[in-house]
């Protein structure tokens, strides 16, 4: 059974950090630690597995919205406030094949509300 190793040098960090210990002096002794293991080309994956545990552990999403153009401040949280998310990590893409409208993604879920669907969705109900 394979192990995936930059999550657990992912989580042992976190771990490290949660108990308060100086940070400066924990991150300096991690990557010293990865350097000794040639590991130190990892660690952008480690990263990335660290941040899914942080936002995890303090219960923020991780919400991807792609439209087919740029949504005001006030739309994106009218959005995440719909998908009753109150902490989120926010990306953003411009889709111009959306035509109007967003497609957001979040956890597991994934909303199309995009005008490109919804003219797919007509189209596929006049062919039946």
């Amino acid at each position: 059974m394979k192990t995936n190793a930059d999550k657990i040098y992912a989580e042992t960090l976190y771990k490290l950090l949660e108990e308060g210990k100086d940070m400066d002096s924990v991150i300096f002794t991690f990557l010293n630690f990865l350097k000794q293991k040639s590991k130190l080309d990892r660690i952008e994956k480690i990263i990335k597995q660290f941040e899914k545990i942080y936002n995890s552990e303090n219960n923020i999403a991780g919400l991807k919205i792609r439209s087919a153009h740029e949504l005001d401040t006030k739309i994106v949280q009218r959005i995440a406030k719909s998908l009753n998310l109150e902490k989120y990590e926010l990306q953003t893409e411009i889709d111009k094949e959306l035509i109007g409208g967003f497609v957001a993604q979040y956890n597991d879920n994934l909303i199309d509300a995009s005008i490109k669907n919804n003219l797919n969705k007509l189209h596929n109900q006049l062919k039946n």
